[in-house]
């Protein structure tokens, strides 16, 4: 009898301290980890219309929608940058769904959301770690999906640019997964040319 009881408290707890954003956002990425488990095999056709993303798109879009509304209304610095961090976040995951369902526009559209809170974020605080990488996952996002719209140089220039950062913070696992990919681009048209970093 306790079980149930202590289950059922732990519960109400949980609901109380974790902020209805932070569900949403957990919530919809489960959706799409579950929908996408096939990784980069599953054909963009077979996931298009998965009722899956469909929800993860809708509880993305809430949790946005939240963590937009906080970011205006923070009365510290602190609290606003977190919050754009989170709109950040948000939206990169938005770009993820969107390439994954072959939607290069709006991925592109949502990369450059991501970019133009990261870069400042960045450039205002330097020394937060936190916000050059998530400048670097912009770079690369919006990379893949300038790759898959044929637009070489951009997606080269952006992979350069989220590998130079990743360098730089010594974060060899996204490093080694962009120089991977500014191999293959480089093999798959050698007459463009270009390093590899």
């Amino acid at each position: 009898m306790w079980i149930p009881v202590w289950t059922l408290g732990v519960f109400v707890v949980s609901r109380l301290l974790v902020p209805r954003s932070v569900r949403l956002y957990f919530r919809a990425k489960t959706f799409h980890e579950a929908a996408c488990a096939g990784g980069r095999q599953a054909a963009p056709a077979a996931i298009r219309h998965d009722y899956r993303l469909a929800k993860a798109e809708s509880l993305y879009t809430a949790a946005l929608g939240i963590q937009k509304h906080l970011s205006c209304q923070s009365m510290s610095e602190e609290r606003y940058l977190h919050h754009q961090r989170n709109v950040a976040i948000t939206y990169l995951q938005l770009t993820l769904l969107y390439h994954q369902q072959a939607r290069l526009e709006e991925a592109a559209a949502m990369a450059k959301e991501v970019y133009d809170i990261a870069e400042p974020l960045t450039r205002n605080s330097p020394e937060q770690p936190e916000f050059l990488l998530l400048l670097s996952d912009a770079l690369f996002r919006w990379g893949e999906v300038e790759q898959a719209l044929g637009n070489t140089d951009s997606a080269k220039a952006k992979y350069r640019r989220s590998l130079d950062i990743d360098l730089a913070l010594h974060n060899s696992t996204s490093a080694d997964i962009t120089k991977a990919r500014l191999s293959e681009m480089t093999e798959a048209d050698p007459n463009r040319g270009g390093d590899n970093g």
